[in-house]
């Protein structure tokens, strides 16, 4: 579960950009920025989002030491990456454990675009941004990959059946008990393109 709101909460409006490594959040926050997004889901987010500041992914924790002691600045809006993935690289399971999760806390608002591509897909866009190739068939070919690496250990778990399925059912359970107590909106978005994770053009799945 999610922490309760916090007495003190200098962030009126978080924007959670969410999805597993690969999913393409990067390319939603740059396209994003650039007002590049639909119009069906830019109508969705704040006018002004393009002028928000960006959270660190790579330190999350730190902000929200910040935020717990008192010391993180007021803003109007925060853009926020978080990666689905930061459960399998704690050896975690679920996401309440997390203090980039409890960021929500410190929030007036809330909204949660959730990007979630086809498996098939995923797994292009994972490949091409760790190792810079294309699959033609949408298939991996594990052994050529070094078997230490870290993408390749995900890889792996992305093509177990029903990995990818549980990782955003579990998110998304703590997103509808999160909502009992924040003010969520949830926005469902997917990637469609070539593969190879190099263009993106969006889709609104899930509409408020």
């Amino acid at each position: 579960m999610v922490d309760p709101p916090q007495e003190s909460r200098p962030i009126n409006h978080l924007v959670m950009v969410a999805g597993l490594s690969g999913c393409g959040k990067s390319e939603f926050i740059r396209h994003m920025t650039l007002g590049g997004l639909p119009a069906d889901i830019s109508r969705c987010l704040p006018a002004d989002i393009q002028t928000w500041p960006h959270l660190d992914e790579s330190d999350p924790e730190r902000t929200f030491r910040e935020l717990r002691e008192g010391i993180f600045p007021a803003l109007p809006g925060l853009v926020m990456p978080y990666d689905l993935a930061r459960s399998f690289w704690a050896g975690q399971k679920g996401y309440d454990w997390d203090d980039a999760v409890k960021i929500i806390g410190f929030a007036d608002r809330v909204t949660v675009v959730n990007i979630r591509p086809p498996l098939r897909r995923l797994i292009e866009q994972h490949i091409w941004r760790r190792f810079g190739v294309t699959l033609a068939d949408g298939q991996s070919d594990l052994k050529n990959f070094r078997s230490n690496s870290r993408g390749l250990q995900l890889l792996i778990h992305y093509e177990q059946p029903g990995w990818v399925d549980l990782q955003y059912d579990v998110w998304d359970d703590l997103l509808r008990c999160a909502s009992e107590l924040h003010e969520i909106l949830v926005l469902g978005v997917t990637p469609e393109s070539i593969p190879g994770g190099q263009e993106f053009r969006w889709s609104l799945k899930d509409l408020p």
